[in-house]
Parts: C-alpha cells; structure tokens; sequence
C-alpha cells in the first residue's frame, strides 16, 4: 500500500471515529431529554397519588365524593400524562433523521475533502494521532491548538470535518478512544 493510500486510509477511519462519536452524543441527549419527560411524569403521578392519599385520609370528614373525585383525578390526570409523555418520546424517536443526517454529513466532509499538501497532510496527522489521546487534558490542549491552525490553513479553513471535531473535543472532553 503507497503512503497516499494509506493516508487516505487512516483519514477514512478518523472522520469515521468523529462522526460516531457526535452520534453517540446525539443518543446520549435524546436519552437524556426521554428520562427528563419520565422524571415529570413522576412527579405528576406522586403529586395525583399523594391527592388521592390525602382524600383518603379526609374521607370520614368530606364524604365519599370528594374519594372519588380524587380517584377521577388521578385516572385522568395519569391517563392524560401518559398519553402525552408518549407522544413526545414517540416524536423524540422519530427524530432518528438527525442520526441519518451525522452519517450523510461524514460521507460529505470525506468526499469534499480538499487536496492536501505535504504540511497539510502533516498536520492532519498530528491531529488524527492526537484525537487518539484527547482523553488526556495535555493531548487534549495541544489537539484544541492544532485544529485551530489547520483551519487557519486555506485549504483546511472551509473543511467541515475539522469544525466538527474541535466543537466535539470542546464540548465533550471526557471523550476517549476507548
């Protein structure tokens, strides 16, 4: 395999690695915003729940009509909340579009990918291989100042995979290549 293959090679799999990494956030944030609609869901049970209990308690003063009531308020209450958590996780789900649109994007960035010099090969290398240890806080630093160089570089500046990365190891940090 000559060097021009097997850079073409490794920049296949790094872009690879990027875009599955900024995948892999995307499922974390959608998991993220479905426990937060079960958590409020929660809470409005127990609240409905801690209705009903209090009629319960209050009912050899306010009657049986104030029981049921509650027990009317909370099938409601519950069906009505349920009803309207799912939809919304139902939507959240459907919006796989997003995951569709990471893996359209990485087969964009690699087929836009500009012609490259030796000093620009060179540094997407140092790029590629510091991505490898961006766990660590100094490999971490020196891959935030490299991708800030290369898109300084004119034929690296209008790349959109090297923004990618830099907002990835920005706003993930504790990414690792594990």
């Amino acid at each position: 395999m000559d060097l021009h293959a097997a850079f073409e090679d490794d920049l296949r799999r790094w872009l690879a690695l990027i875009y599955e990494r900024i995948e892999l956030l995307t499922r974390y944030e959608e998991r993220a915003a479905v426990e937060s609609m079960l958590e409020k869901e929660n809470r409005l049970l127990t609240v409905l729940i801690v209705i009903l209990g209090a009629s319960i308690m209050l009912l050899p003063f306010v009657g049986g009509n104030a029981m049921m009531a509650a027990l009317a308020l909370l099938y409601v209450g519950a069906f009505g909340s349920s009803i309207v958590t799912m939809l919304k996780i139902r939507r959240l789900e459907q919006s796989s579009s997003r995951r569709r649109e990471i893996r359209e994007r990485q087969e964009t960035v690699w087929r836009g990918r500009p012609r490259l010099s030796l000093d620009e090969r060179a540094q997407l290398i140092r790029i590629m291989n510091l991505s490898k240890l961006a766990s660590a806080a100094p490999a971490r630093l020196a891959l935030g100042s490299e991708l800030r160089e290369a898109r300084a570089l004119p034929a690296l500046a209008s790349w959109p995979a090297l923004e990618d990365a830099e907002v990835l190891i920005r706003d993930i940090p504790h990414v690792s290549d594990s």
